[in-house]
């Protein structure tokens, strides 16, 4: 999926959990509805700016080997900054109604599915 760093930084730094009824806000996309519940909002520690810093590091420093041996697989790329139905309908395509790929294997993420030719 093709996701700009920003859009990344935002996804995750901006996610929080109300502790009292386990509900999940996104602050920017789905903030909470009063004030009391976004003053209790706890955030996960691997959601903290320095943690997310960190895993984006370690990713771009592999980046071009996870392209290289997925490109090989016949995995496709999806724009996943769009709205989140664009995003499912674009994968539930690629799943349903796969792209013709040279071999007899089609990849997604880290999921193989094969294909009967």
């Amino acid at each position: 999926m093709d996701l700009s760093t920003e859009a990344v930084f935002e996804r995750e730094t901006l996610q929080a959990t109300d502790p009292q009824s386990g509900n999940q806000y996104h602050l920017l996309y789905n903030p909470p509805m009063t004030e009391d519940i976004k003053e209790r909002l706890k955030v996960n520690p691997k959601n903290a700016d320095e943690a997310v810093r960190a895993r984006l590091v370690e990713y771009h420093a592999h980046r071009d080997e996870l392209l290289d041996y997925y490109s090989g697989q016949g995995a496709h790329r999806v724009n996943a900054d769009q709205d989140i139905h664009t995003v499912f309908e674009t994968l539930e395509g690629l799943i349903v109604n796969p792209l013709p790929t040279c071999g007899s294997e089609l990849v997604y993420s880290n999921i193989s599915v094969l294909r009967s030719i």
